[in-house]
């Protein structure tokens, strides 16, 4: 059977594309609270300024104060309405007013008024354009928001020529070096000055981390980065649930990863990562019943992972549980949520050919997944045994396994595979030697 598990294991875009996005302030005293999880630059824009007397008019000085620290308090209640009606009413001159275009474009961001924080950002880039902090916090907008990924790198750029010391920036950076163009190297080179820069950023640590999870087998340095963030944000959810992850993936720590991902539930807060990856480690681990009241749990809090949530609990109750009604509905919801998410097809697809008679719509999932990832030997090797098993269609899975072949004519799996089809199937003997011959050599060669 194809009980899968799609989570798409935890790589960096999974932790930076909700959670860093606009978490700066310009606050007074310079210092962020630890619950802001600071990615943006942050200015000491010290209360004395907002107390002088520029204009002899004392009451509207008082009133300046008064929007000001409401504006703030709104801001951490993270009422970003109220935030932005007290950040405009603020009555700075003109060299002092790029500062408070950088907050009123912050609260547009969070609002999702996607033109308007744009058009602040710009605001403040036009009073000064070396001044640092729209720069660095336009190109989240542009990353995240607008998925204008050059015009992106060219703000981290000018910030980064503005102050090269920006550790902020240099994280946002390499998030983007790795999340776009996959480039490990620089992306790591970033990360590591972000961290000499500040080696005290609970992000920093753990986006690095992850990097190394994902492209390296440096677990002695991963989980250093994993403890360290923990050590520096004792009660934070996220350091737990992915350092469990970490652990359970890599290191098969399983009683350890337990206590973690149990950890970050105490400190979730009502997040429904915390259940999420609780729940994949339960789905691994067998625990079906376990499984299911995290994904559950999980789908309350409506996380980023919600239409994999769906799916991975589909498969569950469709595989584990003989419920097709409920694993049908928790399908047909992943794709609704996320209808272009390859993997999501696939889980459906295995599904409906290994536990219904629809042919129709199973040939249809798999026709929908290899146009939205045509590069995988492994669904098309899938694809191709169910035309020939189920729908005696021999000349297009033929079709398929050579496909699968010509994407890599050195893969094992995809020789052997033709292989078998050609003997079992169309008992050509002599094109299924020469391809096992072929297999054989390649098992040599990397043996």
């Amino acid at each position: 059977t194809n009980l899968v598990i799609w989570g798409d294991d935890s790589k960096l875009n999974e932790f930076s594309s909700n959670q860093i996005f606009f978490d700066y302030l310009y606050i007074p005293s310079g210092k962020v609270p630890d619950s802001m999880g600071v990615k943006g630059e942050t200015e000491k824009f010290e209360t004395d300024r907002l107390v002088k007397i520029t204009r002899g008019n004392i009451k509207l000085e008082i009133d300046d104060v008064l929007y000001w620290f409401l504006a703030i308090k709104y801001y951490f209640q993270e009422d970003y309405a109220k935030a932005l009606v007290n950040f405009k009413k603020l009555t700075f001159e003109k060299d002092i007013n790029k500062v408070f275009f950088c907050n009123i474009a912050d609260c547009y961001g969070h609002l999702d008024s996607i033109n308007e924080a744009k058009e602040y950002y710009e605001k403040a880039i036009r009073l000064d354009s070396n001044y640092l902090y729209p720069h660095n916090n336009y190109g989240l907008l542009l990353q995240y928001k607008l998925k204008k990924i050059k015009t992106a790198e060219q703000h981290y750029k000018k910030a980064l020529s503005i102050d090269s010391n920006s550790a902020n920036t240099h994280y946002n950076y390499a998030l983007l070096l790795y999340e776009e163009y996959n480039d490990f190297t620089n992306a790591e080179t970033h990360l590591k000055t972000a961290l000499k820069l500040d080696s005290n950023n609970f992000l920093s640590h753990i986006s690095y981390a992850i990097l190394l999870q994902d492209n390296t087998n440096d677990t002695v340095n991963t989980k250093k980065h994993f403890e360290k963030a923990i050590e520096l944000s004792p009660k934070n959810a996220k350091g737990y649930y992915y350092y469990g992850n970490f652990l359970a993936l890599k290191t098969n720590e399983t009683t350890k990863a337990r206590r973690n991902f149990e950890k970050g539930i105490e400190f979730s807060y009502n997040d429904g990562e915390a259940y999420y990856y609780y729940a994949r480690f339960l789905h691994t681990m067998r625990d079906w019943d376990g499984a299911i009241i995290n994904y559950q749990k999980c789908l309350e809090f409506n996380p980023q992972f919600i239409a994999i949530a769906h799916s991975n609990l589909g498969n569950i109750l469709g595989y584990i549980k003989g419920d097709t009604i409920g694993a049908r509905k928790n399908f047909e919801k992943a794709i609704e949520l996320d209808p272009k998410h390859a993997g999501i097809y696939y889980s459906y697809a295995c599904y409906l050919a290994d536990k219904t008679n629809n042919k129709a719509k199973t040939k249809m999932f798999f026709e929908k997944v290899l146009y939205l990832y045509p590069k995988s030997i492994e669904i098309r090797d899938r694809y191709a045994s169910y035309l020939a098993n189920e729908l005696n269609d021999n000349s297009n899975a033929k079709k398929q396994f050579k496909k699968a072949i010509g994407l890599n004519p050195e893969s094992v799996e995809a020789n052997k595979n033709y292989a078998i089809f050609l003997l079992l199937t169309l008992h050509d003997t002599l094109n299924a030697q020469k391809y096992l011959k072929k297999v054989i050599a390649l098992n040599r060669r990397t043996s």
